[in-house]
């Protein structure tokens, strides 16, 4: 039994306009507020249609990693302005919250709201008339592994819904939730509590704690908070997706061959391939499709540090299957 592992390599092939580029280009258009905080506080470069590399740029291209790299302390300076003066007369107890609203503003931007955006991207994506010249010689009996949001695989090669597992959710399913994001423990992220210097007397460790309690801000506080709720917010939960998954999974025992066609074995789903391993049938082969030889590379790297043997591994580009099987 063959077992496919679908990337997003996969559509873009096909002429599938769903790159992290593309999707930068859409929230330009259409939530600009969203679009110019990536460029701000990831350090995202601009996006610009007059300039080619605009659409292949590396940062874009990972996109999901690059939602780890929020600078938290160029949002707390953003709006350090909406602190409270509590020695102003026109102080006003609702005003302690201002600063911690103006955060978890940012916050349901950059989560909740471009979610939704990205899900309005994919849903516009256009499907070409037909892709006679591109059509691999794909078993569409097989089990599929999709980590694609579209429903490409059932339109293009008329695959069936049973027998795909989209394991970040389909945008063709009314009400589903796309799953992205970065896979950094949040964790990491926590604020940590200042430590006084080494060296001091009992004194003047006191004194350091009597500075500490006078610069204290209870306002600062919450918003540092609403910052850590992000790193959560925008994580991969990919043990608790592969629990919830974990019939199909369990159901792979029998699975002699993985062929993964377009997927970029990313770091953030490691742990997905790395239980397929741990599911099919011991000494399966892999056959693996590459885009460049850095990638092929990347490749056989990620595979034999996971327990692939080597010469169970067959690495090929996509159009060296349309005719033939692998």
């Amino acid at each position: 039994m063959q077992l496919y592992i679908i990337g997003n390599g996969f559509d873009r092939y096909h002429g599938l306009n769903t790159s992290y580029q593309s999707f930068g280009f859409y929230l330009q258009d259409n939530y600009s507020d969203i679009y110019d905080m990536l460029i701000q506080y990831y350090g995202l470069p601009e996006l610009d249609r007059d300039d080619d590399s605009s659409f292949n740029d590396p940062l874009w291209s990972v996109f999901e990693a690059t939602l780890a790299g929020l600078d938290s302390e160029i949002v707390l300076e953003e709006f350090i302005g909406s602190l409270p003066n509590l020695s102003s007369d026109d102080f006003r107890e609702a005003d302690r919250s201002d600063f911690q609203y103006a955060i978890k503003s940012v916050v349901e931007n950059l989560t909740t709201k471009m979610f939704k955006a990205f899900k309005e991207f994919i849903l516009k994506v256009k499907f070409p008339g037909e892709i006679n010249e591109l059509r691999l010689n794909i078993n569409t009996g097989a089990r599929f592994l999709n980590f694609n949001y579209t429903n490409s695989l059932e339109i293009l090669y008329n695959v069936s819904p049973s027998n795909i597992l989209y394991i970040h959710n389909s945008a063709n399913i009314k009400d589903s939730i796309l799953i992205l994001g970065h896979g950094t423990d949040p964790e990491n992220f926590k604020f940590k509590e200042p430590e006084p210097p080494e060296g001091l007397s009992e004194e003047e460790l006191w004194e350091w704690r009597d500075r500490e309690g006078d610069n204290f801000d209870i306002s600062y506080e919450w918003g540092k908070d609403e910052i850590e709720t992000y790193f959560t917010k925008s994580f991969k939960h990919t043990n608790k997706i592969i629990s919830d998954n974990l019939s199909f999974f369990n159901s792979l025992s029998n699975i002699n061959e993985v062929i993964i066609l377009g997927h970029s074995l990313a770091d953030v789903d490691k742990a997905y391939i790395a239980k397929v391993f741990n599911s099919i049938k011991e000494g399966a082969n892999w056959s693996v499709s590459y885009y460049s030889d850095w990638e092929k590379e990347s490749h056989i790297e990620k595979l034999t540090t996971l327990g692939v043997n080597p010469n169970k591994m067959k690495l090929f580009k996509m159009n060296e299957i349309k005719k033939t099987s692998i």
